[in-house]
């Protein structure tokens, strides 16, 4: 074994088993450790193993090994952007909603109303409320609605 493999081969080993360790002590979702899991056993094999990228590279048709590496990199960046544009999206969806909910509220009780002025209404009641209004928004965000769905994307 050459010196990157000594040096790089164990420690992606022991963060596998980590991860395994971390799943069965219920500190992340079984799902989720199961993907990092075997991302991080992979690569500890593959380091130990380099032979093994390129059969499996010539089994599926590509040339190289390093090839293959590359086309997984891009596919799995490409859903990155994908996975954090939707977080992004739901996260527009609920700020919009808490504050077109604040707007609807000011209008009803008007803007002379003493809870919006200064000194009116006790400020940890409000940031409680409002901390309380946008869980029960991010609780409805996750669900999909048709009305949700249909929003054209900006």
């Amino acid at each position: 074994m050459t010196l990157f493999q000594w040096m790089f081969g164990p420690p992606c080993a022991l963060i596998a088993v980590w991860f395994l360790i971390r799943a069965l002590r219920g500190g992340i979702p079984r799902a989720q450790a199961s993907f990092w899991m075997l991302l991080w056993g992979a690569a500890a094999c593959l380091i130990v193993y380099p032979d093994g990228i390129s059969a499996l590279s010539s089994w599926l048709g590509i040339g190289r090994g390093a090839d293959l590496i590359s086309y997984l990199a891009i596919l799995a960046g490409l859903a990155a952007c994908v996975y954090f544009y939707n977080r992004y999206r739901r996260l527009e969806i609920v700020v919009t909603s808490v504050i077109r909910q604040q707007a609807i509220e000011r209008a009803r009780f008007g803007a002379g109303d003493s809870r919006f002025e200064k000194g009116g209404a006790d400020p940890l009641q409000e940031i409680a409320l409002l901390k309380h209004r946008l869980a029960d928004l991010e609780t409805a965000a996750r669900q999909p609605t048709p009305c949700a769905q249909s929003q054209p994307d900006m």
